[in-house]
């Protein structure tokens, strides 16, 4: 908007005032609206919303004060500004006017520069308001536009990947008597970073939908110290010299869990806490213990400690962690964390990290025995 354009709602009760301060608004090329009761301007706001409203104090049916407080309460409206205009300058009045939604108070007689000069600061100022909102509509709209592409090519690049790891186990199957053992090693590897893509691929698509709440969970009852048994052994090719171990009640602990996200968000956690000890001297401890209608697993280990106000970025996506989580230099871990998060909370659970006396890190999720709550 400029001056030239904006147009102004004038509110007063005395005609005369109305129409010295139309003529004078006239005269620098603004476009004015008149109302002469609080009533009116209100309607007159619903009927075309103004680019500022000047207000009277005093009207005998409902006052300026109020007319502003209800024009500000509706979202539609509560971006005009509304200068306020009065025969006395009482600070009480003042107070009333600015704590109603008022940016403004201007006082008679006028000082016909200064308030030109208010007015034409308050357009301004809501010019740029206005101009930095459409900014950043135009922003999200652009970040909704690249995250769709994202994900389009994200899926899109699971299928050939699939492709590719079926073929590599095939020709393993197929050609093994021919294959050498460094031809075997080196399909093997091709393998495992084959699939540690798909999985990444799998934890963006997921994440997302988890964030959107579009991911269904797939419930039923199970038994967490066998889950987590069996992931313990899924790691034993990256564990190397670490020790790994598993303490947990002889009896199961059965809770209603989407066992694959579980499954992921166990092996998730303890594959950062392999990344984070030493080779030879490094051991990780998993521990379940049952809390009355909850369960705690802890991951426990001796790697360098996450200092404290780190913990929290951690589980944040694409956040720069500490060196103790990669064992070496600093760590984008991505979203395995993240995606850990969004799984112990769609279940109900919560998850975190502390650090231990050994020293060391210990991961811990809690999840409730029954299932999470209704979505």
């Amino acid at each position: 908007m400029n001056q030239i354009t904006a147009d102004i709602l004038i509110v007063d009760d005395i005609p005369a005032n109305l129409q010295f301060l139309a003529a004078m608004f006239k005269m620098r090329g603004y476009t004015t609206r008149a109302a002469l009761s609080g009533k009116l301007a209100i309607q007159a706001v619903k009927n075309k919303i103004p680019d500022l409203i000047l207000l009277d104090v005093r009207m005998p049916d409902i006052d300026g004060f109020e007319v502003c407080k209800r024009i500000k309460a509706d979202p539609v409206f509560s971006d005009i500004p509304v200068i306020f205009v009065s025969g006395g300058d009482e600070t009480l009045d003042k107070v009333k006017a600015f704590s109603s939604g008022g940016v403004d108070y201007i006082t008679r007689p006028f000082q016909i520069d200064e308030v030109f000069s208010r007015i034409s600061t308050h357009l301004d100022l809501r010019r740029q308001r206005e101009q930095l909102r459409n900014t950043l509509q135009r922003m999200q709209e652009l970040e909704a536009l690249r995250d769709d592409l994202i994900h389009t090519i994200i899926h899109d690049l699971r299928n050939p990947l699939c492709a590719i790891e079926n073929y590599l186990e095939l020709i393993k199957t197929d050609e093994a008597d021919s294959l050498s053992p460094k031809v075997s090693s080196y399909l093997t590897e091709a393998q495992a970073h084959t699939g540690n893509m798909i999985e990444m691929i799998n934890s963006i698509l997921d994440v997302n939908r988890m964030e959107n709440r579009t991911l269904p969970l797939n419930l039923a009852m199970c038994d967490l110290v066998d889950l987590s048994g069996q992931v313990i052994r899924s790691m034993e090719p990256l564990r190397d010299s670490r020790a790994l171990t598993l303490v947990a009640p002889l009896l199961p602990i059965q809770a209603i869990v989407d066992s694959g996200l579980v499954r992921r968000m166990l092996a998730n956690l303890i594959t950062n806490t392999i990344r984070s000890t030493r080779d030879v001297s490094g051991h990780i401890h998993i521990s379940l213990h049952q809390i009355h209608d909850r369960v705690r697993i802890n991951i426990e280990d001796n790697g360098a400690p996450i200092p404290a106000e780190e913990h929290l970025n951690v589980f944040e996506k694409y956040t720069q962690a500490n060196s103790a989580l990669s064992g070496s230099g600093p760590y984008i871990p991505g979203l395995g964390l993240p995606f850990c998060k969004l799984v112990a909370e769609a279940h109900g659970g919560c998850i975190g990290i502390e650090n231990t006396p050994n020293p060391g890190n210990m991961f811990w999720v809690e999840l409730p025995i029954s299932g999470p709550p209704p979505r």
